[in-house]
C-alpha cells in the first residue's frame, strides 16, 4: 500500500532505532522546489576503512589526486551548474563537510560472500532524472536494458518540478519527460529509492523538516510508479543520530565512488570503478551527466565480462542473506555487520 497522509505515515518515520552508525554534520544546501535550477552542490563525507573496520578519518580534499585506487571512494559530489555540458574539464570547487566528532561504525574484516559462489554488484544513480539539457537517464536505461542489468535510482523529486518545454514539437515539459523516465525505470525492474526532495543536508534540519523532505518526495514519486519506496540515500551521505532516529527506512550509502561528478571523463569513470569494485560493492554514480552515461556504456559490459551480475541494492542484500532494517545506515553487504 502506498504512503498516505495518515497516522500510519507518522508511525513509519518515528520508530526508534538502536544502530550505532553515525555520520556528522556538513554544509547545507538551501533551495526550494521552485528555486532549484542547478545540480546539487558537491560534498564530502566520513571515510570508513572497510578493511580494518572501524578506523574513521575526515574525507580528503576532492581536488587532490587519488593516493590509493583500491580504497573505497568517499564523496558524493554532483556538479554545481546545470548548463549544457560543453567541456569535459573537471569541477573546480567543492563544499567540504565539517566534522565536529568523528563517528565510529562497526565493520567486519571477515568478508561475507553471496553464498552461491557468484559475484554480484549494485549500480546506483543519484540526483536524477535528467537535468534540463542532458539525456543521461534515458541512455543509462537503454544500456541497462540492453545487457539485462538492474540498478537502483535514488531520485530527486525536485527534478519533477520544472515545467519548461522539453520538446517543442509535442509541448512536453521537462517534468513530464522526467516522470516518464522514472516510470520506465520502474517498469524495467529497476529499484526506485528516494534522495529526498531538494537535496538538503539532513544533518542541519529539524526532525519535522527531515520528514517533510522525505514524505513530499516519496509521495510524488510513488504517484508515478504505483510502487512503495523502500530505501533512501541521504544527500551527501550525511545521516547523524538525529537523522537516523527520524527516518524509518534503511539508509544506503556506498563503498565505490565513480567520482563521475569530478572527472566528467568516461575513461576515468571506468578506471575508478573497475579498480575499486569487489563482490558485494555498491557503486555510486549520478544520472545527470552525459559523460556518466558514456562511462556506464564502458562499465556495464566490463563488469559482466569479469563475471559480475548487476542487481539492485535490495536484491544484493537479499543475496547476501542480510535484511535491511529501518533507522540503519548501510555501506555494502560485504562490509556491514
Amino acid at each position: 500500500m502506498l504512503i498516505g497522509k495518515s497516522k500510519g505515515w507518522f508511525d513509519r518515520w518515528l520508530t526508534p532505532r538502536t544502530t550505532e552508525v553515525s555520520f556528522e554534520t556538513g554544509e547545507s544546501e538551501k533551495t526550494s522546489p521552485q528555486e532549484k535550477t542547478t545540480a546539487p552542490e558537491p560534498d564530502t563525507m566520513v571515510v570508513i576503512d572497510p578493511i580494518e573496520g572501524g578506523d574513521v578519518t575526515a574525507a580528503p580534499d576532492t581536488s587532490a589526486p587519488e593516493t590509493t585506487p583500491a580504497a573505497p571512494a568517499t564523496t558524493e559530489a554532483p556538479q554545481t551548474t546545470e548548463a549544457p555540458e560543453t567541456t569535459e574539464a573537471p569541477q573546480t570547487t567543492a563544499a567540504p563537510q565539517t566534522t565536529e566528532d568523528e563517528p565510529q561504525t562497526s565493520g567486519s574484516s571477515e568478508r561475507p560472500t553471496s553464498g552461491d559462489g557468484k559475484k554480484y554488484v549494485a549500480l546506483t544513480f543519484d540526483d536524477g532524472p535528467d537535468m534540463r539539457y542532458t539525456s543521461s537517464t534515458k541512455r543509462i536505461l537503454d544500456i541497462l536494458e540492453q545487457y539485462g542489468a538492474k540498478a537502483t535510482f535514488f531520485t530527486l523529486a525536485s527534478q519533477l518540478d520544472y515545467n519548461g518545454v522539453a520538446d517543442e514539437n509535442t509541448g512536453e515539459t521537462f517534468a513530464q519527460r522526467n516522470a516518464k523516465l522514472i516510470k520506465r525505470a520502474s517498469d524495467l525492474g529497476m529499484e526506485i529509492g528516494t534522495h529526498t526532495y531538494n537535496h538538503k543536508n539532513l544533518n542541519t534540519l529539524s526532525t519535522e523538516e527531515i520528514q517533510k523532505e522525505l514524505y513530499s518526495a516519496i509521495e510524488k514519486v510513488e504517484a508515478i510508479t504505483g510502487k512503495e519506496i523502500q530505501i533512501m540515500r541521504p544527500p551527501y551521505g550525511n545521516a547523524n543520530q538525529k537523522v537516523q532516529d527520524a527516518i524509518n527506512m534503511p539508509m544506503i550509502i556506498w563503498d565505490v565512488d565513480s567520482l563521475d561528478w569530478e572527472s566528467k571523463d568516461p575513461d576515468k569513470i571506468y578506471s575508478r570503478v573497475m579498480s575499486t569494485v569487489q563482490p558485494g560493492s555498491i557503486i555510486l554514480m549520478h544520472d545527470i551527466y552525459n559523460t556518466t552515461a558514456d562511462g556506464v556504456a564502458l562499465v556495464v559490459p566490463a563488469l559482466i565480462e569479469k563475471g559480475y551480475t548487476i542487481v539492485t541494492v535490495s536484491e544484493l542484500y537479499r543475496i547476501y542473506g542480510k535484511e535491511l532494517q529501518p533507522h540503519h545506515v548501510y555501506m555494502a553487504p560485504w562490509y556491514d555487520d
